[in-house]
């Protein structure tokens, strides 16, 4: 075989399986440098292992600090009652003025509840209608941005391809 064979064979094999990765996984292609990241980390610490033996020491510094935080809250009450020489008439007339305030309070409180319903259930949905609004954006730009991604793909496996048939042609 001659070289200019065996080199067009063997590139276009690499410009194949370069073009079949980069069509099927083109959203790998953000995590290289998380990968390389990654292989830099366990990396130096393997340097590190050959280099605590030898006595080579590393210079890495690591500062540690440290942080406080408090905080307080509180709600204040108050507590209402009628002096205990009242008369009978005075304490059932506060007894129903309690009464009648009890009842407001908790036809306010129902009222909160169900205007905080009202509001709960509009911003949920507001908050859906945005969320798939940006989900489709996020989508959209992704898939125009890994296009370009898996036109190079196309093209990666269309070299390799008349590579290794211009290779087949060759004696």
């Amino acid at each position: 075989m001659s070289p200019l064979k065996v080199s067009l064979l063997v590139g276009g094999a690499f410009f194949e399986f370069a073009g079949i990765i980069v069509l099927a996984f083109p959203d790998a292609a953000p995590y290289w440098l998380q990968f390389l990241q990654w292989l830099r980390n366990h990396t130096s610490a393997l340097r590190n292992r050959i280099r605590r033996p030898l006595g080579w020491r590393s210079s890495k510094v690591i500062e540690v600090q440290g942080t406080a935080e408090a905080s307080s809250s509180g709600r204040a009450s108050v507590l209402l009652s009628i002096s205990a020489n009242a008369t009978l008439e005075q304490k059932v007339q506060y007894l129903l003025n309690r009464e009648q305030e009890a009842q407001h309070n908790i036809n306010a409180l129902r009222e909160r509840m169900e205007d905080f319903e009202t509001e709960s259930r509009g911003a949920l949905k507001r908050s859906r209608r945005e969320i798939e609004a940006h989900f489709a954006q996020k989508l959209r730009i992704a898939l125009e941005k890994y296009r370009r991604l898996r036109i190079c793909g196309a093209v990666a496996l269309l070299v390799g391809l008349v590579c290794v048939t211009f290779a087949n042609f060759i004696d």
